[in-house]
């Protein structure tokens, strides 16, 4: 489905599609980033981790 699908408003995001239809058939239920801000940008700053390890 579209679930985790953005919400753009004036070229920025505003939301992320939880739950619903965002076309004509239907009702669409978003949930607002700003709020998650914080955690989003501490977890996409974190380095990546190697999957595999060098002994």
């Amino acid at each position: 489905g579209d679930s985790g699908g953005p919400l753009v408003c004036g070229g920025r995001l505003a939301g992320i599609l939880s739950n619903g239809d965002p076309g004509i058939d239907g009702p669409a239920l978003y949930s607002d980033v700003t709020h998650y801000r914080e955690w989003i940008d501490g977890i996409i700053s974190k380095k990546p981790r190697s999957r595999h390890q060098n002994n």
